[in-house]
């Protein structure tokens, strides 16, 4: 028998994102308005763009444009997020934003109150993309059995087979829980 049960009423009371330019919510907003390009050129801290770029839009494996909309850098404390400092490496950045704009969510929420929120009554309602910043590590590391495959069939002896493999596997992270 289907029962049906009275919704709790639900209050949206906050919003949160991280955007190019100034960076949060009501930054977006501003930047529209005022039409800031909030577009530049790819930070080193990323990646080269020399590597990847070239003007003619068909080579493969490149791209014609040098410029992007890049989110700003802001500090995460991870104890502060409930996590312990050694895990941070293996965890996605994305994950890392999540919980920024989960806690600047909470806090926006809480602004102006005489007394903090019952946060057990709360839920944050996370929007992620695919293709994070770990995707290619774990991409990589899983292909560990295809590259010894393909250096055993290319004649390679097993020691050195192995050998380059692991160096190949030291470019990118371990695997742990947080990775995941």
């Amino acid at each position: 028998m289907n029962e049906m049960r009275e919704a709790a009423p639900i209050a949206v009371v906050g919003l949160g994102a991280l955007f190019p330019g100034r960076g949060t919510t009501q930054g977006f907003w501003r930047d529209l308005v005022e039409a800031v390009d909030t577009t530049g050129p790819v930070p080193e801290t990323h990646w080269l763009a020399r590597d990847y770029y070239d003007p003619d839009p068909s080579r493969p494996d490149h791209t014609y444009s040098h410029r992007g909309a890049f989110i700003p850098a802001f500090a995460f404390d991870p104890v502060e997020n409930g996590l312990p400092p050694r895990v941070i490496e293996t965890t996605d950045t994305v994950q890392l934003m999540a919980l920024h704009v989960a806690r600047a969510v909470l806090a926006e929420a809480e602004a102006g109150l005489a007394a903090p929120i019952a946060r057990e009554r709360i839920g944050v309602v996370l929007g992620v993309a695919a293709g994070t910043e770990l995707m290619q590590d774990m991409s990589c590391r899983l292909s560990r059995p295809m590259l010894l495959n393909a250096l055993r069939a290319d004649g390679l002896d097993e020691p050195r087979a192995l050998r380059i493999a692991d160096r190949f596997s030291a470019h990118f992270s371990e695997w742990r829980e947080s990775t995941f």
